[in-house]
């Protein structure tokens, strides 16, 4: 439960400064993608960092009941589009930044980032 409970925290607070740095600095973060999509070191090195990370989670926290398989299943999606982003192409990783960087995606996804934080800082500290 410990490991939960920090993981928890660490995330939520990390997704809540995503959601709102989407929303407060989207033109920034809209350039950032679209150099991310045709850069393919920083696309590599980054995937590198986010796979490491996301099998760090999925090998300290493989629980799959309650609320903690929240964390789990963000584990395995750290990993996935990490391994992604590795594998595709530069014309493949170009189309798909294409496709989600839209001022709708920006927004929705922001939303659900802030909501799904603040339930994991909810579980982290106890307020729920």
């Amino acid at each position: 439960m410990g490991t939960s409970l920090f993981l928890a925290k660490v995330m939520g607070v990390y997704i809540i400064i995503k959601g709102v740095m989407a929303v407060v600095k989207k033109k920034d973060f809209k350039k950032l993608a679209e150099e991310f999509a045709i850069n393919t070191s920083l696309r590599y090195f980054a995937s590198l960092l986010v796979s490491i990370l996301g099998l760090l989670v999925v090998f300290s926290h493989n629980i799959w009941s309650g609320w903690q398989a929240i964390i789990t299943v963000l584990g395995y999606l750290m990993v996935i589009e990490a391994v992604v982003f590795m594998l595709i192409s530069k014309n493949m990783a170009q189309g798909l930044i294409e496709k989600i960087n839209k001022n709708a995606y920006y927004y929705s996804m922001s939303v659900i980032a802030i909501l799904l934080g603040l339930y994991l800082l909810s579980k982290g500290f106890g307020w729920m």
